[in-house]
């Protein structure tokens, strides 16, 4: 994904296949994003853009995010989905992009285990 598939994506509306989140402040729901995308046919997933003016706020620390949702990914997404996530480069920020979620296996996962 480049800055043209990004410039792409935001002039979309959010549906089946696209998804913003402004942060991971709270992360079912961008854990419940990436397990429908999962059991359907795929979708991307924004993180630093908010959900209705699909403003781009970015993420302020980008390699803690990544890492941070790699691994509630790992930690709570059964059986196991291995995410290609990319940091994009947006202004004076940047946006966490996990492109086209989606197993393509035969064992999609079905649920996303939240916390109690």
């Amino acid at each position: 994904m480049d800055l043209l598939d990004l410039l792409d994506l935001l002039k979309r509306p959010e549906g089946k296949t696209l998804e913003f989140k402004r942060d991971l402040s709270s992360p079912d729901g961008a854990l419940k994003t990436i397990v429908a995308f999962a059991n359907t046919a795929g979708g991307t997933l924004l993180i630093g853009v908010e959900d209705r003016s699909r403003n781009v706020c970015g993420v302020v620390d980008p390699l803690d995010e990544e890492e941070r949702l790699a691994n509630l990914i790992s930690d709570r997404i059964s059986p196991r989905l291995v995410p290609e996530l990319e940091i994009l480069p947006w202004r004076q920020t940047q946006v966490l992009a996990l492109p086209q979620a989606c197993t393509c296996g035969w064992a999609p996962p079905t649920a996303a285990a939240m916390p109690n």
